[in-house]
């Protein structure tokens, strides 16, 4: 998301990031799913930004919050936005299947039903 955000950011340097966030949700992720996945985004932005402290874990593997010290410092946000979660998987069976996929895949993912990816 960010980079597609810098990218339309660089034709034009005032626009607006939420109502951007908003559009790339909607189009990625379809409509009926926007409402829970953008608080989930808030949520996980604000909770990263109040739980890093600058100083390098010793378990690091440069994967930032992908890695294993990432879930730890992110488990309080996502067990809170469990709810979310599942709003946004009950959503998805409403949408087609490439956003269906995708719901499923990065919800899955958040919440560590889906490690395929590490």
């Amino acid at each position: 998301m960010l980079n597609w955000m810098e990218t339309r950011l660089l034709w034009n340097v005032n626009g607006n990031v939420p109502k951007l966030r908003r559009q790339f949700i909607e189009g990625y992720y379809g409509k009926p799913a926007a409402d829970p996945i953008e608080r989930i985004y808030i949520a996980i932005e604000k909770g990263a930004a109040d739980s890093v402290t600058g100083k390098p874990s010793p378990n690091d593997t440069g994967n930032g919050i992908h890695g294993q010290d990432g879930y730890q410092i992110l488990a309080p946000v996502l067990k809170k936005c469990r709810p979310d979660i599942d709003l946004a998987l009950a959503a998805a069976q409403q949408e087609p299947e490439a956003f269906r996929y995708r719901i499923t895949r990065d919800m899955k993912t958040l919440t560590g039903e889906d490690k395929s990816k590490f």
